[in-house]
């Protein structure tokens, strides 16, 4: 039996997408996550400065995207410090979650509508 995931869970984790657009963008590291179909198996590959960081497979595309994400997540906490890899949503001490900055914004929206990053000049 799965456990069961309430929208207050959901709150306070950042979705492991958002969460590698953030970490990658504070860390000044250019994220594009590709995907590709062979059948009835949909492929999610996370590319991290053009390099292949990870790969997940799914019937489903969007399952593919979120599990390629969350390996890259944690392969990202592995490579980069500790202290770049605490996402700006956190709940702060008083209980309410801080407000993100609008680029932080932006990043979500972008990765939500599979819209390219932004790039700055």
């Amino acid at each position: 039996m799965e456990p069961i995931v309430t929208l207050n869970d959901l709150e306070q984790k950042p979705q492991p997408v958002t969460m590698l657009y953030e970490i990658c963008h504070k860390n000044g590291k250019k994220v594009d996550i590709r995907h590709s179909r062979n059948g009835d198996k949909s492929t999610a590959s996370v590319y991290v400065d053009g390099e292949l960081f990870a790969v997940a497979s799914s019937d489903q595309k969007d399952i593919a995207r979120l599990d390629a994400a969350k390996s890259a997540v944690h392969k990202l906490e592995r490579v980069l410090p500790i202290t770049t890899m605490t996402p700006n949503n956190c709940k702060g001490l008083d209980g309410t979650f801080e407000i993100e900055t609008a680029k932080q914004k932006l990043y979500a929206l972008c990765g939500r509508k599979k819209w390219p990053t932004p790039v700055y000049r």
